[in-house]
């Protein structure tokens, strides 16, 4: 009897020692595949989205040539001439070294047109200063807009465009687009701007661009989506060119970290 009841016993225990072995082993897996499942849909979220969840400005980056560029708007930097110092005013001679820097890629009709803009003295390529115009007729272009950049920091050297330089004119062409409500923005480049300038300028561009409405009450009709869809870099060397489209690839992640950090 007594043998019996041990055996009854020791049954009992081996089988719930069983079943929570058992219910372990089901909770354990059940969690790891919850976890890779987890895994794959974040990756899966990087690999779509990048890191951050807050509006993100999808651009398409090309290049070409400023003669044959036809879109919305075309962007013309221009770093603010270093004169010899006058007591008197010095408004003619400004104006007549930014002449000597309009682009010689662009058509004869849009020079001119830059040309008479420089004429009213009203834009003296200072940094962040910018001038809009809108054109009517039939030329490929409907804006043009000149952006100062400040004397260069390099004074008068041919090599890349500076750093902070390069990007203040991306956080210049994406204001101008948001101003004018354009899709299609051509900039023509300066001579000797590298990957390294295309870059900062490309991080300008998206830093300007970031808009968070997460925490804000949508209007009626909903958020505006900006327009702005592509870029086209004008005048660029042949390097420049072959790498653009790794060189944007590799910018959006950054600018994607630039933006999560923002969200936080």
């Amino acid at each position: 009897m007594t043998t019996s009841i041990c055996c009854i016993l020791f049954t009992f225990v081996a089988m719930q020692s069983l079943r929570k072995s058992l219910s372990f082993s089901l909770t354990h897996r059940s969690l790891l595949t919850l976890q890779l499942s987890s895994n794959r849909m974040i990756s899966t979220h990087l690999q779509m989205q990048g890191y951050t969840s807050s509006v993100t400005t999808k651009i398409e980056v090309t290049t070409g040539d400023s003669q044959s560029f036809k879109g919305d708007l075309l962007v013309i930097p221009f770093y603010k001439p270093q004169l010899p110092k006058s007591d008197g005013d010095d408004s003619e001679q400004l104006i007549a070294a930014l002449k000597t820097m309009i682009p010689t890629g662009i058509s004869e009709s849009l020079s001119a047109i830059v040309s008479d803009i420089l004429s009213e003295q009203n834009f003296k390529a200072d940094a962040t200063s910018k001038q809009v115009l809108r054109i009517s007729g039939s030329l490929p272009v409907k804006y043009i807009a000149l952006v100062g950049l400040g004397p260069n920091p390099k004074k008068g050297s041919s090599g890349d465009i500076e750093v902070t330089t390069a990007a203040r004119l991306g956080r210049s062409i994406a204001t101008i687009a948001k101003d004018t409500n354009v899709e299609n923005i051509g900039v023509v480049m300066l001579p000797g701007t590298s990957n390294p300038g295309i870059t900062q300028l490309l991080l300008g561009v998206h830093d300007a661009s970031y808009t968070d409405n997460r925490y804000k009450k949508v209007p009626p009709g909903g958020f505006k989506t900006p327009k702005f869809k592509s870029l086209s870099f004008l005048d660029c060397s042949e390097k420049v060119a072959a790498d653009i489209q790794l060189t944007n690839k590799l910018t959006e992640w950054v600018a994607s970290g630039v933006h999560f950090a923002k969200d936080l």
